[in-house]
């Protein structure tokens, strides 16, 4: 089996919930691929700034879920 310390390259899947405020809120790993990519991978998710928010069907503000991939690559 080979240890996830030396795998260097891959895609850890991130959740995170876009608030009606158009905030990132509730940043979670789904996908690791290992601890430190995990950490970096939120960071950067938290990072991301404020999106527009998602609507519901009446067209008001509402709270949405999303996964984005954070791809690493060490050289």
């Amino acid at each position: 089996m080979l240890n996830a310390q030396y795998i260097e390259e891959g895609k850890v899947w991130v959740e995170f919930d876009v608030g009606s405020d158009g905030k990132v809120y509730d940043a979670r790993v789904a996908v690791s691929l290992r601890p430190d990519f995990d950490k970096e991978a939120l960071k950067g998710v938290k990072a991301l700034g404020e999106f527009i928010p998602g609507v519901d069907a009446t067209g008001r503000p509402a709270t949405i879920t999303m996964a984005v991939p954070v791809e690493f690559k060490i050289r």
